[in-house]
């Protein structure tokens, strides 16, 4: 039998899940105000404003006023998660109504998109001080997003739709924008390919095999130094980051939590304007199913054959590049299997977003060549035999490139 993927409720029972005023007030239409980035002073460096945490209050948080667009949610206040709007056919649709969150495994509603809020309001005043003390110093600022999203597909959820990424591209590159002065903030799928860490075997013998015992008193735990040749280096490369601040670290696990993180990361980043570079490395979910869709207990399988309905997400690129910070330097990857169709896809893109790189590859070959797509040109990077032999990566040569794209755009010069 076929199993259509619904929710359930009792005859008569209020639909909690139900889209806030402004949610339906975004739905109609209705424009929102916009607040402008505070835009730089001029002159002497920047200061850095202490950290500001949400204050507790019983298992809610109470959230400062900045953390921005605001919804009624029971006797409390939803803000960021509540409303990242995005056009969905001819209205504006709020994210948090409209896409399911999972935090910790726990039940999805207004709750779990209440603790996705907390956690990307204390984010975004993190990165706006992060970023702040980078631009004192001297650096650019970079957000490399990295891995991919998952969907659940239950409220209480057992099955999950997942966006397969190692997240190899985006931490590789994020090594490289560090080692040519980058303030980097690394937003990522929990437990994909960290920054340096990527020299360590998976988890399993090899990695076991690696270590050996010390003797005591007391016992220790040394690195087999033939066994991880790269990891010196690589350690020595983290820590010099780390000493300097130049590498911040945020997680995400599903979609909602990927997408509310990159409008608070953008939020605060957007104030320092052309010298920051957005680098849009994640592989994010293209379907969902709205939580007011979505059974809440387990599908069971005994029931037969499953049939599912999903949503289009909509895109997060057109926001961005708006809304949310409109004077940076916006990249975007393309991935394809058919190299006939790459080139006119990526410059559908850059017309459509009118953000300023896309980086283009295809599938079989994305590790060795790609090619850098702007609107008045096309530049292919590739590795020759020899670079392989030798350990070259093709990252290197992607962040070599942008970062002279990125200059001459601080330049006004693209």
């Amino acid at each position: 039998m076929s199993l259509s993927v619904t929710a359930q409720r009792a005859p008569g029972a209020a639909d909690s899940r139900r889209p806030s005023p402004i949610m339906r007030e975004a739905a109609a239409g209705t424009p929102q105000p916009r607040r402008r980035p505070a835009q730089l002073a001029a002159a002497g460096p920047l200061q850095c404003p202490p950290a500001r945490r949400p204050r507790c209050r019983g298992d809610g948080a109470v959230l400062p006023a900045w953390a921005a667009l605001p919804a009624e949610v029971g006797g409390g206040r939803l803000g960021m998660a509540a409303a990242l709007p995005a056009e969905v056919g001819g209205g504006r649709l709020g994210m948090a109504a409209a896409l399911p969150a999972e935090v910790g495994g726990g039940r999805v509603g207004m709750a779990a998109a209440a603790k996705v809020e907390a956690a990307a309001a204390a984010a975004e005043e993190r990165v706006r001080v992060w970023a702040a003390a980078q631009v004192a110093s001297g650096r650019r600022v970079a957000l490399v997003t990295s891995g991919g999203t998952q969907v659940p597909l239950e409220t209480r959820a057992v099955r999950f739709l997942e966006n397969f990424s190692s997240g190899r591209r985006g931490a590789v590159s994020a090594e490289c924008l560090v080692s040519a002065g980058y303030g980097v903030c690394f937003l990522h799928r929990a437990r994909s390919v960290f920054p340096w860490a990527r020299v360590l075997p998976p988890p399993g013998p090899a990695l076991l095999d690696a270590f050996r015992l010390t003797p005591g008193p007391p016992p220790g735990v040394a690195a087999d130094p033939d066994a991880l040749p790269a990891l010196l280096p690589a350690l020595r490369a983290y820590r010099e980051a780390a000493d300097a601040g130049a590498l911040l670290s945020l997680e995400f696990t599903d979609l909602n939590e990927y997408l509310a993180l990159l409008r608070a990361t953008a939020r605060a980043l957007a104030p320092f304007g052309s010298g920051v570079m957005f680098y849009l490395a994640a592989a994010v979910s293209d379907f969902y199913i709205p939580a007011s869709e979505m059974p809440e207990h387990k599908i069971q399988s005994s029931e037969g054959a499953l049939q599912i309905t999903m949503k289009m997400v909509p895109k997060m690129l057109s926001p961005l590049v708006k809304e949310w910070a409109p004077e940076a330097f916006v990249i975007s990857f393309k991935l394809e299997t058919d190299p006939l169709i790459l080139i006119d896809k990526s410059r559908q893109a850059l017309e459509k977003y009118r953000h300023q790189v896309v980086v283009a590859n295809i599938l079989e070959s994305r590790r060795t060549s790609v090619i850098i797509v702007t609107k008045d040109s096309q530049t292919p990077l590739s590795l020759s035999e020899e670079e392989i032999a030798q350990g070259v990566e093709i990252e290197e040569k992607i962040v070599s490139y942008l970062q002279g794209q990125h200059t001459l755009f601080m330049e006004k010069k693209i």
